[in-house]
């Protein structure tokens, strides 16, 4: 048993032919739904790239109207890296009752810190959807933040400066 005191955790995953992957944390159930289904359909592998990025999945990143607006950048990296594998759980492998400090990452790149708090509508095969931060927090994992055992992380490893009133509104966001 490892003696790490903190885990990163992921609330959807996606099994890809080779292995099973997490899908970045803060996107749209419709977005998650839409990239296990197409990993299922296209029987897509891990082609082993350092940032555990599926390409085939996320080249919609940053496409205008497409739903992908965060990625794994190089936090994911640097646990399974350094950490290894067992530092990054899925959030039915959270223990309520062990001490370890749980975080739910958002990797931020690109300007996308504005996503937590503003709506947009994006298109998923044909279908309009909105989206909002609030949709991206299933029951559980909504309950392990209200109880504390799971805490965000905004990792701005690659912009790492933002205006105080972006970071304003971002915490106003998680407040509700």
């Amino acid at each position: 048993m490892s003696d790490l005191k903190f885990k990163l955790v992921y609330q959807d995953w996606v099994q890809l032919t080779n292995t099973r992957l997490p899908i970045a944390n803060g996107l749209h159930p419709s977005v998650v739904a839409w990239m296990q289904k197409e990993a299922s359909e296209k029987e897509l592998s891990f082609n082993g790239n350092q940032y555990c990025r599926i390409w085939e999945l996320e080249k919609e990143y940053f496409s205008k109207g497409s739903g992908v607006v965060f990625q794994h950048c190089s936090l994911l990296y640097f646990f399974k890296k350094h950490y290894g594998e067992d530092s990054i759980v899925g959030i039915d492998e959270v223990n309520e009752t062990d001490d370890i400090t749980y975080f739910l990452p958002y990797e931020l790149d690109r300007g996308n810190l504005g996503y937590i708090y503003d709506n947009f509508d994006f298109n998923i095969d044909g279908t309009t959807n909105t989206y909002s931060y609030a949709d991206t927090l299933g029951p559980r994992l909504l309950e392990l933040l209200k109880t504390g055992k799971v805490k965000p992380i905004l990792f701005n490893g690659t912009e790492p400066s933002y205006d105080k009133n972006t970071l304003l509104n971002v915490e106003n966001a998680f407040v509700k």
